[in-house]
C-alpha cells in the first residue's frame, strides 16, 4: 500500500512469494537496508528506490505468470544494490498481457493475465476476423487488438488507452463494464472501434470528436446503459464509414452538424431515446446505404433532402412520430416507414403521413396508411 511510504523508520522489506499485485509505492523512496518484493504479480513503473543492502525486485526463475512486470524506462536513480530487472516497453503484446488484459478479464490489476506473444503477427486478410493482439509490419508494437465474443467481464483499463500505434479495437459481444477510457490523447490513428453487445454505461464526450478524428467505423450499439446525446464535436469524423448506436439510452436531437459525414454508409440508431426532427441537412449523406432510426421519438416531417440519395439499400424510420407528406424516396432493398402494430386509430406512438404516397415509395415501403387531405387525420397531432 501506498502508506508504506510513511513508515520512515522502515529498514527491511519482505513481501517476497506473495500475491501483491497492482503498482509499488511511487512515495517508497526513504533508505532501506534490505527490499525484496521477487515473485509477486506487481506491475507498473518502478520509483526511485534507495537500498543500501539486498535487493531484489525480480526472479527471472520464476514463472512467467508469477513475475513482477515492471515498465521501461527504469528509474536512472534507482539505488546501484538493486539488480535493474527486465522491463516492458509501452506498445507491445508483453504490456498487453500485463496492463490491459488482466482488466479486460477480471476488473483489476490481480486478475488473468494474457498469452499473446511476442513478436506477434501482422493484421491482414489471413488473421482478419480472427482473435488475438497483432503489431505493426516488422515490429513489435501493437497495432489491431480482436477479442471479439471471448466472455471477457471485467473493464476498459485507462492503460489500453497508452497505445499510440493502435488502428483497431474490436472488443464486440462480451459483458464488459464500466465506462470508456477517459483519457485517449495516444489514440490519434484509430479508425476503427466496437464494444457493441456489452455492458457499458456512460456518456459519449464530447473530446471523442478530437480523440478519434480518423474514425471510420465507430460501434457502441447494444449497450443499454450508455446515455447523454450525440456530440456535435463528431462532425469532424470526416471519414466516418459506420455509426451504431442501437439499442441504447442515447437521447436528445440529431445534430445537424453531422451533414458533414458525407461518407457515412451505415446509420443504425434504431431503439434508442433520440427526439425532435430528422436534419434536412442529411440529405448531403450521398453515400448512405443503410438508415434505421426506428423505435425512438423522432418528430415533424420526413426531409424531402433524403429523395437526392440514390444509393439507399434499407430505410426504417417507423416506430416515431413522423407526420406530412412522404419524400418520393429511392430505396432498393427493405423498407419500413410505419409499424403496423401501431394501427390503432388514436396511437400517437406512429408515423402518420398525408396522402398521396408517392407511388414508387407506396410499392416498396409497406404499409404506408396516409390521410387524405382535408380529412381528420391531417389534423392528427
Amino acid at each position: 500500500p501506498e502508506q508504506l511510504a510513511a513508515c520512515t523508520a522502515l529498514t527491511t522489506l519482505n513481501v517476497s512469494s506473495n500475491e501483491f499485485t497492482g503498482a509499488l509505492p511511487t512515495d517508497l523512496t526513504q533508505s532501506l537496508g534490505t527490499l525484496d518484493v521477487s515473485n509477486n504479480l506487481l506491475v507498473g513503473r518502478v520509483p526511485p528506490l534507495a537500498v543500501t543492502g539486498t535487493c531484489v525486485l525480480h526472479d527471472a526463475a520464476a514463472p512467467t505468470h508469477t513475475r513482477n512486470a515492471f515498465f521501461c524506462p527504469l528509474p536512472a536513480a534507482l539505488s546501484p544494490a538493486c539488480t535493474r530487472p527486465p522491463c516492458i516497453a509501452p506498445d507491445t503484446p508483453e504490456y498487453f498481457n500485463v496492463a490491459v488484459m488482466p482488466f479486460l478479464r477480471d476488473g483489476h490489476a490481480g486478475g488473468a493475465r494474457g498469452t499473446f506473444a511476442s513478436p506477434c503477427a501482422q493484421y491482414d486478410q489471413q488473421t482478419q476476423g480472427i482473435n488475438g493482439v497483432y503489431c505493426n509490419n516488422g515490429g513489435n508494437r501493437v497495432t489491431h487488438v480482436r477479442l471479439a465474443g471471448m466472455a471477457l467481464s471485467g473493464t476498459l483499463p485507462s492503460t489500453l488507452a497508452t497505445f499510440s500505434l493502435i488502428q483497431r479495437i474490436y472488443l464486440e459481444h462480451n459483458a464488459l463494464r464500466g465506462t470508456l477510457p477517459s483519457t485517449r490523447q495516444a489514440w490519434t490513428r484509430l479508425t476503427h472501434f466496437s464494444v457493441q453487445g456489452n455492458m457499458l454505461s456512460g456518456i459519449l464526450p464530447d473530446s471523442l470528436g478530437t480523440a478519434f478524428a480518423a474514425m471510420v467505423d465507430f460501434r457502441v450499439g447494444d449497450n443499454r446503459d450508455i446515455s447523454g446525446t450525440i456530440p456535435a464535436s463528431l462532425a469532424t469524423w470526416t471519414s466516418i464509414d459506420t455509426f451504431h448506436m442501437y439499442f441504447t439510452a442515447i437521447s436528445g436531437s440529431l445534430p445537424t452538424q453531422l451533414s458533414a459525414w458525407t461518407r457515412i454508409r451505415y446509420f443504425l440508431a434504431q431503439e434508442a431515446l433520440l427526439s425532435g426532427p430528422l436534419p434536412s441537412e442529411f440529405g448531403a449523406w450521398s453515400s448512405l446505404l443503410f438508415f434505421d432510426i426506428s423505435d425512438n421519438m423522432l418528430t415533424g416531417a420526413l426531409p424531402w433532402s433524403f429523395a437526392q440519395i440514390s444509393t439507399i439499400t434499407s430505410f426504417a424510420v417507423d416506430g416515431n412520430r413522423f407526420r406530412g407528406t412522404v419524400p418520393p424516396l429511392t430505396v432498393s432493398g427493405a423498407c419500413t416507414l410505419q409499424d403496423s402494430s401501431l394501427f390503432s386509430t388514436f396511437d400517437t406512438a406512429r408515423n402518420f403521413f398525408h396522402c398521396p404516397i408517392p407511388p414508387a415509395v407506396a410499392a416498396k415501403c409497406a404499409p404506408t396508411l396516409c390521410a387524405a387531405v382535408g380529412s381528420w387525420g391531417v389534423f392528427y397531432p
